[in-house]
């Protein structure tokens, strides 16, 4: 799993108005998740991070597929940089607030699930590795 927060995104949304923390955001999340193209999947977003799997929803049994997917997530942690610097070149010009990412990535074993039972479905990753989302970012 790849956990990445946005650095400075509250500090810089107050300063905003509604209307251009929107815009604001809506460039972010329609940029990010493209970089998420290492085999990954975006699986969810809450507040201002998004958490991307690797692997899922097929399970992972030897020790080579788990690397590969854990190398990938690095790659996709590092990919998120180049666009984000564009992001701000451009958000700088407009007067937006610029931002930086913290990642964090976790390996071990989760349980993939659909919630509901109607379109649309959610596809979930639930366990430790998710759990300790938090902990990532500690200071």
């Amino acid at each position: 799993m790849l956990f990445a927060e946005k650095n400075g995104f509250v500090p810089g949304s107050v300063a905003l108005d509604a209307a251009m923390v929107t815009k604001w955001m809506a460039e972010y999340l329609d940029t990010m998740p493209a970089r998420v193209d290492h085999r990954g999947m975006v699986g969810q977003y809450f507040g201002d991070d998004l958490k991307a799997n690797f692997g899922a929803p097929f399970p992972r049994v030897n020790s080579d597929e788990i690397r590969a997917d854990a190398s990938q997530a690095v790659a996709c942690a590092a990919a998120m940089w180049e666009p984000l610097q564009f992001l701000n070149r451009r958000w700088q010009d407009r007067g937006f607030p610029l931002m930086d990412i913290r990642a964090g990535l976790s390996t071990g074993d989760v349980a993939d699930l659909c919630v509901g039972r109607t379109a649309p479905l959610k596809f979930a990753t639930r366990g430790e590795v998710v759990r300790i989302r938090g902990g990532l970012y500690a200071e």
